[in-house]
Formats: C-alpha cells, sequence, structure tokens
C-alpha cells in the first residue's frame, strides 16, 4: 500500500487564508506582445508567489479570527460541505458579537468572483446572519440562530461537467428558525439560486397541497437534497389534518417554478391498504426521490417497501419490497423479510440493503443480510451478501449492519453503481482482520483496508465511521492508526492516531492526521461530514475533502484539502486526457493540483480541451518533462510553476491561453505561427523561444528568480 501524505507544515503555511492578497508587486494591466523570430529571452528580477505555493490543504477559516463585516469572531464550527463549484459552505458559532446569543452564529461560504485575470482571489462571504432580515420570497424573515440549521448543497452531476461560473455560487437549501416574518410557525425552507438570491419553499403553518392540513414545524433533518433545478426534496410532519396522527406525516418536492408538490403521505392508499409510515427520502442530481414505506396490508410479513418518484413524474413507483423474490445461489428460494436504507443515483438505479428469509418457512436463514441494487428497469442484482469470503480469503463479512448508526448501514451508493461499506468480519482458521473497508461493484469487490494493515508508520486500529463516497468512485475513509505503545501508572497501553485518507482502491493520499500540522498549529482531532443523504458532504466529485480540524490549543478550523494528481503513465510518456495516466485514475479538474514532476523523462500531450485545474507543476523532478498543447486552454486559481526539467511547447499554429500566474524557470518554446497568451502575472529565469511565434503577456511581467 503506497501513501502520499500532503499535509508537511510548510505546505499548510505556504498558502494564504482566503482574502489575503498575493505577495509580490503587480504592474497595471497594460497588455505586452513578444513576437519571436529565432530569438531567446532571458527574464530577470523578482520572482512572485504564484503556483510554487499552492498546496493541498487550505485553511479556509479559523476560530477568532474576524468574520466577514467584522462583527464578532469565529468560535466554533460545523457540518462544513463541498461541492464540484469548490464552494465550502459551514455553519459557525461566533464569540464578541453586537448582540451577544441574539447575532452568535451564521453561515458561511468561499466565493469565487468573477475575474478575467487569475489569481483570482477566493474570499469568505456570510450567507446567513442571525439577527439579521431578509427578503425571502417577498417576506422580511428575521433569523434566530442557525448554528444547528440542515443546510444542503447543489452538486452538479458527473454526467454534466457544467461548473458554475466565476461570480456565481451553487445554489443550497437551508432549515432557518425565524423570529419574525412567520406568524403561524417558527421556521421555514429557503432555497438560494445561483445568484444569491432566497425564495421560500415553505412556511410552518402554511397550507399543504390539497388543503388538507398545514406544515407542521420543521425539524433540523428534514430537508433531504436539492437538485440542480433548484428542486428541494423534503419530508416533514403536519397539522391540522383530517385523519390526525393517521396521516400527519408527508414527503414534498419545491419546483423553482414556486410550487410544491405532495409525493406520498401517510394513509394515502397504496396497491394494498395504506401507507401507515413514510421517511427515509432520498434524491438525485436531477430531482427524482426514493424513499420507504410501511402499509397495512392485512399481512404483517410483507408491508415493507421502498419507491421512487421520477424527476418528472409525480406518482410513485415501487421498486422492491418486503415478500419479493431475493437473488440468491441457495438451492432454497430466498426473498426479502426487510429492505431499507434507499440511496438514487442518476442513473435512476436504487441501492439498498436487504435482510433474507426462506421463502417457504418464512424463517429468517443463516447469512441473511446484503447489498443489493435495483435497475432503473426494476431488475435486483446482489452485490454482496453476508457469510462469503473476503477477497484475500481470510475473512468473512458480518451482518450488514452499521457498526455506528444503529441497525441500517449507511453504505453510499454512486453513479458508477458501487457501494462503499465498512462491515465487521469472522476471521477464517488461517488468520484474517475483524472489520474491513470495501467497494462493492457487480461482479467485482476491492478490498481496500482491512483493520492491521500497514499505512505509513503504523497499522490501521478500527474504523471510526461510515466511508464517503463520490461519482468517481473516490472513497475517504476515517480511521485509526496504531503507531506503537507507552505506559502509564495503568500499565501498557495502545499508541493511536486519527487519520483520514482518501483512495479508489489503488492509491493512497493522507489527507489529514492527528499529530500533524494544518496552518502551524498541531492537529488533535479531525471531523468529517459524512452525511450520504445529501448530494453534497465533506467529499466532492473532484476528490475535494472539506472538514473541521481540533488543535492541541483547543482551537478550531474549517480546512479545505484537494488531491493531488501526479503523473503516473507507465511508459512515461501519454494523454493528458486519459485518466489512467494519473494518480487515482481521475482527469484533472477544477479541485486538482496537478504535478507532471517525474523523474523519468516523460511526453504529454494534451489537454485537448479546455481545462481548469487548481495548480501545474510542471519538470520540478529529475527527468526531462515535455507537455505539448493539443487545442485546449489551461485555467489555473493557483498558477503554473515549470521548472528548470519542464518545457512548455505550442507546436506550430497552436493558439494557447494560460489563465493564471506563470513562474518560468525551465522552457516556453513557440511553434511556426503559435500564439501564447499569459492572461497572469509572468516570472521566472527560464527561456522563451520559438521561430515566428507570438506571446502575449496580459499581467505583469517580473523577470527573474529567487
Amino acid at each position: 500500500m503506497n501513501s502520499q501524505g500532503k499535509v508537511s507544515p510548510d505546505d499548510a503555511r505556504a498558502v494564504p487564508y482566503f482574502g489575503d492578497v498575493p505577495r509580490g508587486a503587480r504592474m497595471n494591466r497594460t497588455i505586452l506582445k513578444l513576437v519571436l523570430p529565432m530569438v531567446v529571452v532571458w527574464l530577470a528580477g523578482t520572482f512572485l508567489q504564484s503556483a510554487s505555493g499552492a498546496s493541498n490543504i487550505v485553511v479556509i477559516a479559523r476560530s477568532g479570527e474576524l468574520t466577514p463585516g467584522g462583527n464578532g469572531v469565529y468560535q466554533n464550527f460545523l457540518e462544513p460541505k463541498v461541492n464540484l463549484g469548490g464552494t465550502v459552505t459551514f455553519n459557525a458559532r461566533l464569540d464578541g458579537t453586537d448582540n451577544d446569543d441574539l447575532d452568535d452564529s451564521g453561515i458561511y461560504r468561499t466565493f469565487l468572483p468573477a475575474s478575467s485575470v487569475a489569481p483570482v482571489i477566493t474570499t469568505l462571504q456570510e450567507v446567513i446572519r442571525e439577527g439579521e432580515s431578509y427578503d425571502i420570497g417577498g417576506t422580511e424573515f428575521t433569523i434566530a440562530d442557525v448554528y444547528l440549521t440542515g443546510t444542503v448543497l447543489q452538486d452538479t452531476p458527473i454526467t454534466n461537467s457544467v461548473i458554475p461560473a466565476a461570480g456565481q455560487f451553487s445554489a443550497m437549501a437551508i432549515r432557518l428558525l425565524v423570529t419574525d416574518g412567520n406568524p403561524d410557525g417558527n421556521t421555514i425552507i429557503a432555497v438560494e439560486d445561483d445568484q444569491g438570491d432566497l425564495q421560500l419553499v415553505a412556511a410552518a403553518g402554511d397550507s399543504v397541497p390539497g388543503g388538507d392540513g398545514t406544515f407542521g414545524e420543521f425539524s433540523r433533518s428534514v430537508l433531504s437534497g436539492i437538485s440542480t433545478n433548484l428542486g428541494v426534496s423534503f419530508g416533514t410532519g403536519l397539522e391540522n389534518t383530517s385523519g390526525g396522527s393517521d396521516d400527519n406525516v408527508g414527503l414534498y418536492r419545491y419546483s423553482a417554478n414556486g410550487s410544491v408538490q405532495e409525493l406520498v403521505r401517510k394513509g394515502s392508499p397504496t396497491l394494498a391498504g395504506t401507507f401507515t409510515a413514510v421517511g427515509g427520502l432520498r434524491p438525485n442530481s436531477f430531482g427524482g426521490v426514493v424513499f420507504s414505506a410501511l402499509n397495512d396490508s392485512g399481512d404483517p410479513d410483507n408491508d415493507n417497501t421502498i419507491l421512487r418518484v421520477s424527476a418528472q413524474g409525480s406518482a410513485p413507483i415501487r421498486v422492491v419490497g418486503e415478500g419479493d423474490a431475493a437473488p440468491s445461489d441457495d438451492p432454497d428460494p430466498r426473498e426479502f423479510s426487510a429492505v431499507g436504507d434507499q440511496r438514487l443515483n442518476n442513473n435512476d438505479s436504487v441501492g439498498f440493503s436487504g435482510r433474507l428469509r426462506d421463502a417457504g418457512t418464512g424463517f429468517a436463514v443463516q447469512n441473511g443480510s446484503g447489498l443489493y441494487r435495483a435497475s432503473s428497469g426494476g431488475f435486483i442484482t446482489e452485490f454482496v451478501r453476508e457469510g462469503e469470503l473476503i477477497p484475500d480469503g481470510s475473512a468473512r463479512y458480518q451482518r450488514f449492519s452499521s457498526s455506528f448508526s444503529g441497525d441500517v448501514p449507511r453504505s453510499p451508493f454512486n453513479d458508477l453503481e458501487q457501494f462503499a461499506f465498512v462491515v465487521r468480519t469472522n476471521v477464517e482458521h488461517n488468520g484474517g482482520q475483524s472489520s474491513g473497508l470495501f467497494l462493492a461493484s457487480e461482479g467485482e469487490i476491492v478490498q481496500i483496508a482491512l483493520q492491521g494493515d500497514s499505512y505509513e508508520d503504523g497499522t490501521f486500529q478500527g474504523f471510526r465511521r461510515d466511508p464517503l463516497l463520490n461519482n468517481q468512485g473516490l472513497v475517504v475513509f476515517d480511521v485509526e492508526l496504531n503507531v506503537g505503545t507507552g505506559i502509564d501508572d495503568e500499565g501498557e497501553f495502545v499508541i493511536t492516531n486519527q487519520i483520514l485518507v482518501l483512495t479508489n482502491g489503488e492509491d493512497f493520499a493522507t489527507i489529514a492526521r492527528e499529530g500533524g500540522e494544518i496552518g502551524g498549529r498541531t492537529v488533535r482531532q479531525i471531523n468529517i461530514n459524512n452525511d450520504p443523504s445529501g448530494l453534497a458532504n465533506g467529499l466532492n466529485d473532484h476528490g475535494a475533502v472539506a472538514f473541521e480540524v481540533e488543535y492541541l490549543d483547543n482551537s478550531k478550523a474549517i480546512v479545505l484539502w484537494r488531491p493531488e494528481l501526479g503523473w503516473q503513465a507507465a511508459s512515461g510518456d501519454g494523454n493528458w486526457d486519459d485518466a489512467a495516466n494519473w494518480f487515482f485514475n481521475i482527469p484533472p479538474n477544477l479541485d486538482s493540483n496537478v504535478a507532471i514532476d517525474t523523474d523519468t523523462d516523460s511526453n504529454v500531450t494534451g489537454p485537448g480541451a479546455d481545462t481548469t485545474v487548481n495548480a501545474v507543476s510542471l519538470g520540478n523532478g529529475s527527468g526531462q518533462v515535455t507537455l505539448t498543447f493539443n487545442g485546449g486552454n489551461v485555467a489555473t486559481r493557483d498558477g503554473t510553476t515549470i521548472g528548470i526539467n519542464g518545457s512548455l511547447v505550442a507546436p506550430t499554429g497552436t493558439v494557447v491561453t494560460l489563465t493564471g500566474p506563470v513562474a518560468n524557470n525551465g522552457n516556453i518554446e513557440l511553434g511556426s505561427n503559435s500564439e501564447l497568451t499569459i492572461a497572469g502575472d509572468y516570472s521566472g529565469a527560464g527561456t522563451i523561444a520559438g521561430t515566428g511565434g507570438l506571446v502575449v503577456f496580459q499581467g505583469g511581467v517580473s523577470p527573474g528568480s529567487d
């Protein structure tokens, strides 16, 4: 198992906090053109910090720092989330505010303002503040405490690569406590569009669709998700219904046109009886939802069901239920005795956990639990089953019930139709471990990590919570690392460090570790949002991870970690657009630090289309590395660094734009009739050479290097 620890103190300190202006003087934004016949241009002078200051980890906010606007300082944090646009959103408790406990909480996020020239400075923005009044759907609401407020972010599906433009947000649904503006209740649900405007989804006390009853107060867990078309799905208790306790729960979906649709309600008729309970609402990115229900069919052995509603539909469609035949290799027929923990992916496949019984006797069977998929056409597939051997044959899966959240496993299910799960195992007579982390797809199970596996300077001691899984097949897991033993007054004890790891099952990277340093302070504890029910949590589809750290000095911080995608083409040469050539087997994206710093000579072609990444590092290893453009431009947030062994080539007739600062200590080569535009600041002691090429400098020029 290889590891790539990226949380060194130097790296952490190298990146300024959001809002800081990068060091170094700037020239006015005049455009300088340099036509290259057969010349070599040497540049000398002051070196600006650019991509060399790029880091995998950035401290976004820290306790004791002033909030945007200056009214108070951060004290505690909660629920950091990150989506595909790179937006990190979190709740905060504040100290030293103007009105004490009347304005001591807020919701904050990173904001990427519109800019044509990098570096683009990411700042923190106050979204909602306790004690303030906001126009929400034409009504003024005064906001109460928002520290424990539920929020869900919109995330762009992996099948739709549109990224929010600079200056825009990704939408957010928020459950809010209010002190004024709602005469019939104390809570509302609002949705914010990508321009920052708030719309009212529903208010406690409002009449429900159809008029039979009113919405009760919305709990913190009322929200299940928000889709790309601003569709908000939620489930809640109802008041003043005609059936009393028989019809006082409903599941709903809000559309961007302002309408609220009732999807299902306790007491609604089913194909066999009526629903006696509805819940577990989970959406996909397009607005489709899945939920579970009980009914009073008269047969107590067949009353548990999973249903879904399509993004454009209104009627629940039965997916699977108790009593349905279950896939099985056993000679005797099996059927489901319970189904639940449902997930709906963007292909309208439903992942769920199931319990099994003998179809003839109705009795529970040995090894009667597993993880299953129901395709959009209704075909049921078993992915993994209790009692089966784990991939290395050293143990067998125990019952599929979460060690961390009760009897129901929280196994996330993605668009690649994969489950990630932690499960206890029964050790075989030939050895093995008592728990493990696995990634299951149809026909394949990847053994990611077992208790006792070696990693860095220790061995995995125990998994702390259920894993996170994104739509690229990347998994984040939180585990204790056994690093040795110590002795105190009570005798010998095991020394462990909490560690957060990202992996695809082949490549591993340490995100953060207890005892390590982030932002110049020593980490005591790491807290990550692993809620699998929302569309964006602590892990996004680019592999970026948002989390909270607690330091030894009792201060806290919200942190964003970006993966470093190192070049790993087997032959050294390869195409930028081939995912297999990169660490984690994912192509560079908005949240990646791209490192083509190999110790072997490498020729890299690409990208073939315009690409945005966080930073590019080229030729800073011992191998000679050449990146030849192939029709696509590269935009960076933190810039491009060309090392002494790096060459960036624009072939004959190529028109290339590098957005972001460029530090060139290697070579830039231009073919005949090629044109290179450097939209950010340029620096470095490298060369620019070519035959009849054109270089356009749109940013500052600070020749030389320190």
